[in-house]
């Protein structure tokens, strides 16, 4: 019985100081308590149960703590992001990729479960009855959209974005943006749809839609305004080009939309 106990609370501990001389994981010689190359944590002895409790609960905590600094980062202080994650301070953030492409697939989810016909503020558009296969069709060009937009960006703004990939990740971040806001609006659409005849949620949903688009024109001020550091009239004219880009590419896709489905 006491060697069973033994055996059981041997299992249990994990002692603190590290013996191994080398990375189990990538063989790196240790300098420290982690390793300088992978970021694995040194233990003595065999793998125990807390060992791998105290990483679970490391890699969940790091992760939300990630998730939460991207997030605050993203909406309360615009284009700092941005800076911040192309100096190199990247360990602390989410890639710009995976936060563009989760905000958008958010999007077509909720498009997908409402019954909101407007896709990036295109409800004015006639789509002739094939409005599914036009969110098939965006969802595709979606992957695009946002390169094509840091081509506008970086177009515009040639001397201060010396490489396109600035700009790339530049409009990464805002894109997560306006899709957030474009996901608020459509479900905003989605429930007021029904009482748009009625006073308050008539004026209520009105409101919501013109709050939508002062915070669109917010945000891309206020990116461009801290990445690039130019006066307000020249980053306030800068987003008006750049609002016609959107325009331009929206038409563009609109055009390739019209060539797929006429063949």
């Amino acid at each position: 019985m006491k060697k069973i106990k033994s055996l059981l609370f041997s299992e249990m501990e994990a002692r603190k100081e590290p013996s191994k001389t080398h990375c189990l994981n990538c063989g790196t010689k240790r300098t420290g308590n982690f390793c300088a190359n992978c970021g694995q944590k040194f233990y003595e002895g065999n793998l125990s149960l807390s060992v791998v409790t105290q990483d679970s609960i490391d890699t969940m905590f790091n992760i939300d703590n990630r998730v939460l600094k991207t997030l605050k980062e993203l909406f309360l202080k615009p284009g700092h992001i941005t800076k911040e994650y192309l100096s190199g301070k990247r360990q602390r953030f989410i890639s710009p990729f995976r936060i563009y492409f989760t905000f958008s697939a958010l999007y077509f989810f909720v498009l997908s479960i409402t019954d909101v016909n407007s896709i990036l503020f295109m409800n004015s558009f006639d789509l002739d009855g094939n409005e599914d296969q036009f969110t098939n069709f965006m969802k595709s060009f979606i992957i695009l959209f946002a390169p094509a937009f840091a081509g506008v960006i970086h177009l515009i703004h040639q001397k201060q974005a010396k490489y396109y990939l600035e700009s790339l990740v530049l409009a990464l971040h805002l894109h997560s943006v306006l899709f957030f806001l474009f996901i608020v609006r459509a479900i905003t659409d989605h429930y007021l749809k029904v009482y748009t005849e009625m006073g308050f949620p008539r004026i209520l949903n009105i409101g919501i839609g013109g709050l939508a688009s002062i915070l669109l024109f917010y945000y891309m001020y206020s990116y461009l305004k801290e990445f690039f550091g130019q006066s307000t009239i020249r980053v306030i004219a800068k987003v008006i080009l750049m609002l016609f880009g959107y325009v331009l590419i929206l038409i563009i896709a609109l055009l390739i939309f019209a060539v797929t489905i006429a063949d």
